[in-house]
Protein backbone atom coordinates (compact mmCIF):
# COMPACT_ATOMS: atom_id res chain seq x y z
CA UNK A 1 0.00 0.00 0.00
CA UNK A 2 1.26 3.54 -0.93
CA UNK A 3 1.83 6.07 1.45
CA UNK A 4 -0.87 9.16 1.14
CA UNK A 5 0.49 12.18 -0.85
CA UNK A 6 2.21 15.03 1.59
CA UNK A 7 -0.76 16.73 0.24
CA UNK A 8 -3.90 14.80 0.81
CA UNK A 9 -4.81 16.59 3.92
CA UNK A 10 -5.75 19.11 0.86
CA UNK A 11 -8.08 17.20 -1.22
CA UNK A 12 -11.04 18.32 0.02
CA UNK A 13 -10.33 21.73 -0.14
CA UNK A 14 -9.20 20.95 -3.59
CA UNK A 15 -12.24 19.38 -4.55
CA UNK A 16 -14.16 22.03 -3.70
CA UNK A 17 -12.12 24.42 -5.80
CA UNK A 18 -11.95 22.31 -8.75
CA UNK A 19 -15.80 20.92 -8.45
CA UNK A 20 -14.22 17.60 -8.44
CA UNK A 21 -15.24 14.38 -6.53
CA UNK A 22 -12.58 13.96 -3.66
CA UNK A 23 -11.93 10.43 -5.40
CA UNK A 24 -10.45 12.29 -8.66
CA UNK A 25 -8.61 14.70 -6.62
CA UNK A 26 -7.24 11.81 -4.50
CA UNK A 27 -5.57 10.59 -7.85
CA UNK A 28 -4.67 13.85 -9.03
CA UNK A 29 -2.65 14.01 -5.91
CA UNK A 30 -0.25 11.24 -7.08
CA UNK A 31 0.22 13.19 -10.26
CA UNK A 32 1.30 16.47 -8.44
CA UNK A 33 4.21 14.12 -7.25
CA UNK A 34 5.10 12.57 -10.43
CA UNK A 35 7.55 15.78 -12.40
CA UNK A 36 6.92 13.97 -15.82
CA UNK A 37 3.02 14.88 -15.44
CA UNK A 38 4.10 18.81 -15.49
CA UNK A 39 4.65 21.20 -19.02
CA UNK A 40 6.95 24.00 -18.78
CA UNK A 41 4.63 27.04 -17.58
CA UNK A 42 3.92 30.66 -19.15
CA UNK A 43 7.32 32.45 -17.35
CA UNK A 44 10.66 31.03 -15.58
CA UNK A 45 10.74 28.27 -13.32
CA UNK A 46 6.92 27.96 -13.27
CA UNK A 47 5.71 24.50 -14.47
CA UNK A 48 2.05 23.37 -15.39
CA UNK A 49 -0.88 20.78 -15.30
CA UNK A 50 -3.97 21.77 -16.57
CA UNK A 51 -7.04 20.37 -15.01
CA UNK A 52 -10.42 19.30 -16.37
CA UNK A 53 -13.03 21.36 -14.23
CA UNK A 54 -16.16 18.97 -12.44
CA UNK A 55 -19.92 20.11 -12.89
CA UNK A 56 -20.06 22.39 -10.64
CA UNK A 57 -17.64 24.80 -12.42
CA UNK A 58 -18.64 24.82 -15.87
CA UNK A 59 -16.12 26.56 -18.12
CA UNK A 60 -13.79 27.18 -15.63
CA UNK A 61 -10.04 27.16 -16.38
CA UNK A 62 -8.00 25.10 -13.66
CA UNK A 63 -4.43 24.99 -13.86
CA UNK A 64 -1.59 23.39 -11.02
CA UNK A 65 1.22 25.28 -11.00
CA UNK A 66 4.58 24.35 -9.78
CA UNK A 67 6.84 27.28 -9.18
CA UNK A 68 10.24 26.60 -8.64
CA UNK A 69 11.72 28.81 -5.31
CA UNK A 70 11.26 32.80 -6.14
CA UNK A 71 9.62 31.95 -9.21
CA UNK A 72 6.05 34.72 -9.92
CA UNK A 73 2.85 33.16 -10.62
CA UNK A 74 1.75 35.77 -13.03
CA UNK A 75 -0.23 38.64 -12.64
CA UNK A 76 -3.78 37.49 -13.36
CA UNK A 77 -5.50 39.06 -16.70
CA UNK A 78 -9.04 37.54 -14.87
CA UNK A 79 -11.13 37.17 -12.03
CA UNK A 80 -9.10 33.90 -10.33
CA UNK A 81 -9.24 31.55 -6.95
CA UNK A 82 -6.34 30.16 -5.76
CA UNK A 83 -5.81 27.57 -3.30
CA UNK A 84 -1.30 27.20 -1.97
CA UNK A 85 -0.97 23.54 -1.63
CA UNK A 86 2.73 23.67 -0.57
CA UNK A 87 5.27 26.17 -0.32
CA UNK A 88 4.54 29.43 -0.08
CA UNK A 89 3.15 32.47 -2.33
CA UNK A 90 4.72 36.25 -1.34
CA UNK A 91 3.41 39.42 -2.33
CA UNK A 92 5.20 42.37 -2.54
CA UNK A 93 4.40 43.94 0.78
CA UNK A 94 5.27 40.76 3.29
CA UNK A 95 2.13 39.48 2.73
CA UNK A 96 2.33 35.57 2.21
CA UNK A 97 0.25 32.88 2.06
CA UNK A 98 0.45 29.01 3.37
CA UNK A 99 -0.53 26.10 2.36
CA UNK A 100 -4.07 25.41 3.05
CA UNK A 101 -5.31 29.45 2.15
CA UNK A 102 -7.58 30.65 -0.56
CA UNK A 103 -7.26 33.91 -1.95
CA UNK A 104 -8.88 35.82 -4.59
CA UNK A 105 -6.43 37.34 -7.71
CA UNK A 106 -8.72 40.35 -9.65
CA UNK A 107 -7.25 42.03 -13.10
CA UNK A 108 -4.47 44.79 -11.83
CA UNK A 109 -3.38 42.52 -8.63
CA UNK A 110 1.01 42.19 -8.90
CA UNK A 111 2.45 38.86 -9.72
CA UNK A 112 3.08 36.65 -6.41
CA UNK A 113 6.07 34.46 -5.96
CA UNK A 114 7.04 31.32 -4.50
CA UNK A 115 8.94 31.65 -1.36
CA UNK A 116 13.15 31.46 -1.14
CA UNK A 117 13.37 28.35 0.85
CA UNK A 118 11.25 25.65 -1.22
CA UNK A 119 9.42 25.55 -4.49
CA UNK A 120 5.33 26.10 -4.25
CA UNK A 121 2.59 24.19 -5.60
CA UNK A 122 -0.71 25.82 -5.90
CA UNK A 123 -4.16 25.37 -8.11
CA UNK A 124 -5.25 28.21 -9.79
CA UNK A 125 -8.97 28.71 -10.96
CA UNK A 126 -10.36 31.10 -13.61
CA UNK A 127 -14.87 30.88 -13.24
CA UNK A 128 -16.12 30.50 -16.56
CA UNK A 129 -18.86 32.64 -17.52
CA UNK A 130 -22.26 31.39 -16.32
CA UNK A 131 -20.24 31.19 -12.90
CA UNK A 132 -18.78 35.42 -13.55
CA UNK A 133 -22.38 36.17 -14.47
CA UNK A 134 -23.89 34.69 -10.94
CA UNK A 135 -21.34 37.39 -9.39
CA UNK A 136 -22.39 40.05 -11.25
Amino acid sequence: MRTPSALWCHREPLARLTGNPVAEVEALLELIEDRSCWMLGPVDGAWVIRLVPGPARPGARLTLFRLDPEAALPAPKALEECLVLSGRLCDDHGGQFEPGERLQREPGDKALFAGREAECVCCVVIPGEEERRAFS
